[in-house]
């Protein structure tokens, strides 16, 4: 995936406009093909960044999660633990 873009990101204006003078003239096809590679390029692209939205958002919302409800567990684990501790003794 990177590689693509690695190859997008260096190709020049003089290659760009000859792969795009390629497909044209193939005719109606070539001009369609052409089309249907940018839109699909453009969708890919939209869908990255929307994922790396997600996978921010996710992130968050672990660290969130490990800041306020671990602590919480482990208080609630030794309150339980000392009151079964007491109770035993009282026996």
């Amino acid at each position: 995936m990177t590689h693509a873009l690695t190859i997008a990101a260096t190709a020049t204006s003089g290659a760009v406009q000859g792969v795009t003078t390629s497909f044209i003239g193939q005719g109606i096809l070539g001009t369609l093909a052409l089309v249907a590679i940018a839109f699909f390029f453009f969708a890919w692209k939209r869908e990255a960044t929307r994922a790396d939205a997600e996978r921010a958002a996710k992130d968050d919302l672990v660290k969130e999660f490990l800041d306020k409800v671990v602590p919480s567990l482990t208080e609630s684990t030794r309150a339980i633990r000392e009151f079964l501790d007491r109770t035993r003794n009282d026996r």
